[in-house]
């Protein structure tokens, strides 16, 4: 964390503001991986089919462990072994009683795009060393409401991650998420000066302090305000802004149109405290610097926002 950002914390921690309502905090989710974090794994990660398990599964090898649970389960990806094709994926994983477990992936629908469809068997080997299905997870794109289906639960972070909004019968209701957040913002900031267009654009790297207010009476509106930017446009300027579940657009637009010096401006945020959809920060001006000649100035400013 650097100064900036530390002291912006120190400020808003001090103010006794932060994450007031504790609804805004992002929670953990999987990421549909071929490379497993430690924490969601049931055991090590096994990448060659000829590994031999010991104890019940002494003398057994991953192969033929994934050709017993096809056998027993033909829904399952067939005949692919270990790894990944176009659109299936089979995992496995060693366990402390020497078994395995085993992940398939099945994926359907305009694959060489990713795949539209996507479902999930998770086994684990028992005392007989046969692989037993404990679980099952189902990712349907449903065509007629344009939206998804989600079966089952996904097991050790392999399961494709949805954005609650695209869930079939979603409950949409905005959650109380007021209270002042610190963030990360990165990306570039262009002046509005007299070089008329040929101002360059700068890297920016800072930290923001977000402050989110909702109307008791109605959370689906509120405003949100920031401080850090350094622009004036931005810092201190309440945007109006619509909830949605733990998300939110923010807007704010002036213009002085058709005065002949024109000075025009436009703010725009969005943020998901889910983290299912990328947070930004947008400020676009153009300002009139002389009323006689007509010279004028662009500058922007651009930035993707992350909870540090």
């Amino acid at each position: 964390m650097d100064r900036r950002l530390d002291t912006l914390l120190a400020l808003v921690l001090a103010s006794g503001c932060f994450a007031a309502t504790g609804e805004g905090l992002p929670g953990a989710y999987d990421a549909g991986t071929s490379t497993i974090a430690n924490s969601l794994a049931p055991g090590p990660q096994v990448t060659d089919s000829a590994t031999s398990g010991t104890g019940p599964c002494a003398g057994r090898t991953v192969a033929e462990l994934i050709a017993a649970a096809e056998s027993a389960t033909p829904a399952v990806p067939q005949g692919i072994g270990l790894g990944r094709t176009s659109s299936d994926f089979v995992w496995a994983f060693s366990l402390s009683d020497g078994g395995f477990a085993l992940a398939f992936e099945h994926g359907s629908g305009d694959c060489p795009a990713g795949c539209i469809d996507h479902e999930y068997w998770y086994f684990q080997t028992d005392a007989s060393c046969v692989p037993q299905q404990i679980g099952h997870y189902a990712v349907l794109y449903d065509g007629g409401g344009n939206c998804r289906t989600v079966q089952g639960q996904s097991l050790w972070g392999i399961g494709r991650t949805v954005d609650p909004t695209s869930v079939c019968g979603a409950d949409l209701a905005p959650r109380n998420v007021s209270g002042t957040f610190v963030l990360s913002g990165n990306g570039q900031r262009t002046a509005c000066t007299e070089e008329m267009g040929a101002e360059p654009s700068v890297p920016v790297s800072t930290g923001l302090a977000m402050t989110v207010a909702q109307d008791p009476a109605d959370l689906a509106r509120g405003t949100v305000t920031f401080q850090g930017t350094g622009v004036a446009l931005v810092d201190g300027v309440p945007l109006a802004a619509t909830f949605s579940r733990r998300r939110f657009e923010a807007t704010d637009q002036h213009s002085n149109l058709p005065a002949k010096c024109a000075e025009e401006s436009w703010v725009s945020a969005a943020f998901d405290f889910e983290g299912f959809a990328p947070g930004s920060l947008s400020a676009f001006e153009t300002r009139t610097l002389d009323c006689e000649t007509g010279a004028y100035c662009k500058g922007d400013l651009l930035l993707n926002l992350t909870l540090p």
